[in-house]
């Protein structure tokens, strides 16, 4: 397995692609800086999924980009990806580890505390931690506070990563904050430039992360 940096993540997704231009706007991505891949189908049957993973990973391999797939442990080891991402509650990670084995990448997402510390025990390799920032004009979500993220990660000894409405203006706020990089969401393929987005944030979160111990 390559060894990851938590730098910069996104998540794509088919359906944001303009013109099923999919591919292209992965490439583009991993052009930018991305060093984290998460990919997630909703609606995609097994077969599907696993062929378009299997177009995407040579892409992720030739940048040396870490390739995560959405919950689905079955897809992980049948595709050969770089490891696990899963939002949802309960699921059990003795059992996804069993599925995809102990040199995949497991990671998930927690609020509190007491959620980071309980998965790090069961075995997460990373966290995110979200929203880190409020969007008022689409939802009415607390952001988590920097006292509440800095806790997070002084709780645990894993990569954690700040997910939520992060843009370029406001990710120097978490400087200190003890992350490792942070997670932006497939909203950002929608922007004409996105490839210059994720550039920025590359170079801004290496300027700021790329010191931290789980990238070094």
């Amino acid at each position: 397995m390559k060894k990851p940096k938590f730098i910069l993540s996104v998540t794509a997704e088919r359906t944001l692609a303009p013109d099923h231009h999919f591919l292209n706007q992965v490439e583009e991505a991993l052009e930018s800086g991305v060093t984290i891949l998460h990919l997630k189908e909703n609606d995609l049957s097994f077969q599907a999924f696993l062929e378009e993973i299997r177009l995407i990973k040579p892409l992720t391999d030739h940048f040396g980009t870490s390739l995560i797939i959405y919950d689905n442990p079955e897809l992980v080891t049948e595709s050969d990806a770089d490891g696990l991402y899963t939002e949802q509650n309960g699921m059990n990670f003795s059992e996804i580890r069993n599925i995809i084995g102990e040199e995949k990448l497991l990671g998930t997402s927690v609020q509190t505390v007491e959620d980071a510390v309980r998965a790090a025990e069961d075995g997460a390799d990373y966290l995110t931690v979200g929203p880190v920032f409020s969007h008022s004009k689409k939802d009415n979500t607390p952001a988590i506070s920097f006292k509440r993220l800095k806790a997070i990660t002084d709780a645990v000894d894993i990569p954690v990563l700040a997910a939520g409405h992060i843009t370029k203006d406001n990710l120097g706020r978490l400087a200190e904050s003890g992350i490792s990089g942070c997670k932006v969401d497939q909203s950002v393929f929608l922007e004409d430039d996105f490839n210059n987005t994720l550039r920025k944030l590359y170079h801004l979160s290496k300027s700021l992360f790329e010191d931290s111990e789980q990238n070094s």
